[in-house]
């Protein structure tokens, strides 16, 4: 049984319709549906769905960690195999077609116009969610927008080089489960305009040069976070408490493994992420928590190379 009002966009769901349907009479809450399985009773409806309001609350174990390892690798160029060009810049996540969060940029200008004593600003205008900038294979500084207001634009000064220097970025995109309806549609990652400014001839818009592009991040396409794949590099011994700058690393830890079927979470305390242990994987599985994306980031991922 379904009662609708058509015409009435805001009536109370508190208003309710008499209804007679074989022989016996129901009575509906607005916009609802009532299902009948037997054709007489009224097993549920839309309109009378309840919610859980209990919260769980996370007690420590005694899991002890034995130690971490990391893997990083210094800046260089994209990935030939995987390369793509294109004049101006492209939509993220038409590009990436959903396979991965990272979309990396890069495009190279030859800088004969420095401007004495001063270092040139880069400004680059994204439309979600993150992004990372690396000047000549260097990291030069990151942004991020929020929940309520995904764009922002990166303004931060660069050290350029006399002659050729390459510009990579690395945009990032984040769906999350409530953000909303339509994701696909909306426009994501770096959607310019793109330039630099204070330079002797003033501003230089690098948005129509032509760009690079790699789908995904190399470490992705290794499989790091497989067994298999996590055995193909050289990882480095060492605390998550003695960090470089580094804003994408992979990280990896031995532990005890844990007894039972609970859930069980990693908690990081010094980021917004969270790890949550899949007992029938036996994998932790990343969950996001808040919107705050530079952090995570910077301690969960690899550095692109």
């Amino acid at each position: 049984l379904m009662y609708l009002l058509p015409g009435e966009n805001q009536i109370s769901i508190s208003v309710k319709q008499p209804v007679f349907f074989n022989n016996l009479h129901y009575d509906l809450p607005a916009w609802s549906v009532s299902i009948l399985p037997d054709c007489r009773n009224v097993v549920f409806n839309t309109a009378r769905v309840g919610t859980q309001n209990s919260q769980m609350a996370m007690a420590q174990t005694s899991i002890r960690l034995l130690y971490w390892e990391t893997y990083d690798k210094e800046l260089s160029s994209l990935d030939e195999r995987s390369k793509l060009t294109a004049v101006g810049l492209l939509e993220q996540v038409n590009l990436t077609r959903d396979s991965t969060d990272f979309l990396c940029l890069a495009v190279t200008s030859s800088e004969s116009f420095l401007q004495g004593g001063q270092k040139p600003i880069l400004n680059v205008k994204s439309a979600g969610d993150a992004l990372h900038v690396f000047i000549n294979g260097q990291y030069s500084g990151s942004a991020f927008g929020s929940r309520e207001n995904r764009q922002f634009t990166y303004t931060g000064p660069v050290n350029l080089l006399s002659g050729t220097n390459k510009i990579s970025l690395v945009s990032i995109s984040v769906g999350l489960p409530n953000i909303g309806l339509h994701y696909e549609i909306w426009q994501t990652g770096i959607r310019g305009p793109v330039w630099l400014s204070g330079l002797d001839q003033g501003k230089y818009d690098l948005t129509r040069q032509k760009w690079s592009y790699q789908v995904g991040l190399k470490g992705e396409a290794m499989n790091l976070a497989s067994s298999h794949g996590t055995s193909s590099v050289d990882w480095l011994w060492g605390s998550l408490a003695v960090r470089t700058q580094l804003p994408l690393r992979w990280h990896k830890a031995y532990f005890d493994g844990p007894g039972g079927n609970e859930p069980l979470a990693l908690d990081l305390r010094s980021g917004p992420s969270r790890f949550d242990w899949d007992c029938s994987a036996e994998a932790w599985v990343y969950r996001w928590t808040k919107a705050i994306l530079l952090k995570v980031l910077e301690s969960e991922l690899e550095q692109l190379y």
